[in-house]
């Protein structure tokens, strides 16, 4: 079924241009020339994209823009805007925009932009999280069996209205965020969250930490102040015996008995995670077994990102959007070659790992095509290290092509482009590129 773009922009003649130029390419359009009437259309056809301008009178594009977020937020939108409408058009970006052309448009740029968009759309986390529901923190998206289990199980732990849960899985594959979503699913987001790495902390300052001191320094513990939420503790084997039978004693009866006498019944859900196996620690004396056995009530095990390659794409999507949101900026995409690589690649920094280097290409490369050469060498086996020497070869062949038919055109691109087989607006690019300009 052919998709359909909803133009929306004063310009009459423009919109038409565009239009036709995207009937061409296999697209269905709606034009409007108006904000307001444009908003009402989407709402009644329910396009697959909107081309919005960013300025018009009237109804102006960016509340044309905020008013779609929020009534129709699986539709992406492009912004366009004048080459002196940049700040508005970074505005834009912030408030959910995937994308801004700056007029003239170039059409080739536009049509590769919306089918990168409309593809992504297709499998994009915002469907899937509205089409089961309440969002899932972005570590938790996937289409992957593994994560369809982890969050119906998510769904019965919220519901089942037990009082612990462990996590188990490597380091970077997402637990603190399982943990969070299981607090704002039970607990409410305006619950207290309060989480502690066990292992940071020595002697008696777990103690201290968790259950609160007495006397002159007297000082609440953790788990009163997450009373009516969540605790969260990782590393939950760096616990000392002595913490470990105050916490089991604590779950048991659900007293909290302190130094001198005072009593409180504080209501928290206790999630753990530990880094290391709580069941051969329990075997080795180094954990207790009753503990063990409570925590364990629920497991939650958290897959690596190499179990569930397939969600690797809507993961980078996912991220690459937050980001360029966050920062103002275009919104990074990948070439087939970078996809697949990513797809080949192990994760042993599991999910943390690509939001690490989803970020750093936004930062480096705003709005970039990322391909292989821009993707770290730890990445690939030594045989397969990109050659950089290789590119620039090629690049210089290109270079020397492009000069060759420009000079037996006598400097016409439209004849220039027809002598190499590409479109006017491709060699337009590959100058830019080539530094040719």
């Amino acid at each position: 079924m052919k998709r359909r773009i909803l133009i929306i922009d004063d310009e009459i003649k423009l919109t038409r241009s565009i239009a036709f130029a995207l009937r061409q390419s296999g697209y269905d359009c709606l034009e409007s020339h108006n904000g307001r009437a444009g908003y009402e259309l989407a709402q009644k056809e329910t396009p697959d994209l909107v081309l919005l301008d960013v300025r018009m009178p009237g109804h102006s594009g960016l509340a044309v823009l905020e008013s779609l977020r929020q009534d129709l937020p699986t539709v992406p939108v492009i912004m366009m805007s004048a080459l002196d409408a940049t700040q508005d058009a970074v505005k834009a970006v912030k408030l959910g925009a995937v994308d801004y052309l700056s007029k003239p448009v170039d059409m080739d740029d536009l049509i590769q932009l919306i089918e990168t968009t409309t593809a992504e759309t297709q499998d994009s986390p915002e469907i899937q999280t509205l089409e089961e529901g309440r969002p899932y923190e972005a570590s938790l998206l996937g289409n992957s069996a593994l994560m369809r289990d982890l969050r119906n199980h998510i769904e019965r732990a919220t519901t089942s209205g037990v009082r612990t849960v462990l996590l188990r899985g490597e380091l970077g594959v997402g637990r603190a965020m399982v943990a969070r979503d299981l607090h704002k699913r039970a607990c409410g987001a305006a619950a207290p969250f309060v989480e502690i790495n066990c292992a940071t902390l020595v002697g008696d300052q777990i103690e201290t930490e968790i259950f609160g001191s007495h006397g002159d320094l007297h000082r609440r513990g953790l788990i009163e102040v997450a009373d009516g939420g969540t605790l969260f503790l990782h590393e939950v084997e760096a616990l000392s015996p002595v913490a470990q039978a105050r916490i089991m004693a604590f779950l048991e009866s659900g007293v909290l008995r302190q130094f001198g006498g005072r009593v409180v019944r504080p209501d928290v859900r206790i999630v753990a995670a530990a880094n290391a196996d709580l069941a051969q620690c329990a075997a080795a004396g180094q954990f207790r077994k009753d503990l063990h056995l409570r925590l364990e009530l629920l497991p939650l095990d958290v897959p690596p990102l190499r179990d569930r390659r397939e969600d690797i794409e809507l993961l980078w999507m996912s991220f690459a959007r937050s980001y360029a949101r966050k920062m103002g900026c275009k919104q990074i995409r990948l070439s087939a070659a970078a996809r697949d690589q990513l797809m080949s690649y192990d994760w042993p920094g599991n999910v943390r790992e690509l939001k690490n280097l989803v970020e750093r290409l936004t930062i480096l490369k705003p709005g970039a095509l990322i391909d292989v050469a821009d993707l770290p060498r730890e990445m690939f086996s030594e045989d397969l290290i990109p050659d950089a020497n290789i590119e620039e070869q090629m690049a210089t062949l290109e270079r020397a092509l492009v000069r060759d038919a420009l000079t037996k055109a006598r400097g016409r691109k439209g004849v220039a482009a027809d002598t190499l087989g590409i479109s006017r607006h491709a060699l337009k690019r590959k100058m830019q590129r080539l530094g040719l300009t």
